[in-house]
């Protein structure tokens, strides 16, 4: 559109656009988009051209607001999909198909929510991408089943660590040792890893959907996070759906794992107080 009309694009740094990839477009606080507003400010830019109104923007009065204060500094905002037009009527309308569009995209979220859910109700796996090692996803009847490469280590971990005078760092030293596969081909076994590997509920034939959301963290990191719900947050318990799955150890054995767990946790704690005592502290 620019080589049609013969416009000079204004430069973002080394590139010919402003382009949050991976930033929400519900967010108005956009790094690419700062620096565009900015570039209006100081008076660099003739015309704000976006391929579509939601490349601005997914919220309506975001884009109110950006088209307000384009036509402030004599800037015009132009799509490559639409003619946003230039008359008191021709905004009216531009603005009421953006109503439009947000409660349309809102009634899919919502549906594909309710749908998701329905689908975990009818005892289906709703997210196949994360699948627990020891399983394999069967996309035919929805589910995860046994997977008999992994599963056999998975068992081997339960009685091990069940069994044998083993924190968890004992139990990941012995695994590296012995040169055990990791879960997804990394380099060792960790302790972190193996703690949530035994409390994991699903190897007793629970899995629990909706378990979890994304929220906005208490404290954000000085990092550019692209999203500002970066924090997971635990939903309260009746709002779970929990799946049945094939069990891969007795409950017996899982729940000898989380008395020792625990008892190791005390345990701990303990020692922790005892040397903060002897520290005098």
């Amino acid at each position: 559109r620019c080589l049609e009309r013969g416009w000079i694009p204004v430069l973002d740094g080394d590139k010919d656009a402003f382009t949050d990839d991976g930033y929400s477009g519900a967010e108005l606080d956009r790094p690419a988009l700062n620096r565009l507003r900015q570039a209006v400010r100081e008076g660099r830019v003739d015309v704000v051209l976006a391929y579509d109104p939601d490349r601005l923007s997914r919220k309506l009065y975001h884009r109110m607001i950006l088209a307000e204060e384009f036509e402030k500094q004599g800037v015009k905002l132009e799509f490559v999909t639409q003619d946003m037009g230039t008359s008191p009527e021709d905004r009216m309308f531009f603005n009421m198909r953006g109503l439009v569009s947000e409660y349309e995209r809102e009634k899919i979220r919502e549906r594909t929510i309710r749908g998701s859910r329905e689908k975990a109700r009818q005892g289906k796996v709703v997210n196949a991408g994360s699948v627990p090692f020891g399983y394999r996803y069967n996309k035919e009847k929805a589910t995860f089943e046994e997977n008999t490469d992994t599963a056999q280590t998975l068992r081997f971990i339960f009685y091990a660590f069940a069994n044998e005078k083993l924190s968890l760092q004992g139990l990941a030293d012995k695994l590296n040792s012995l040169q055990v596969p990791t879960p997804r081909n990394g380099d060792r076994w960790r302790a972190s890893t193996l703690g949530i590997m035994l409390r994991n509920e699903v190897y007793i034939g629970k899995l629990h959907q909706f378990k979890k959301h994304h929220v906005e963290p208490k404290s954000r990191r000085l990092s550019a996070t692209k999203n500002k719900k970066t924090s997971l947050a635990t939903r309260p318990v009746e709002e779970w759906i929990t799946v049945e799955v094939p069990a891969l150890v007795p409950v017996e054995l899982f729940e000898a794992v989380q008395r020792k767990l625990t008892k190791n946790a005390d345990m701990a704690s303990r020692n922790t107080k005892r040397e903060y005592l002897l520290s005098g502290l």
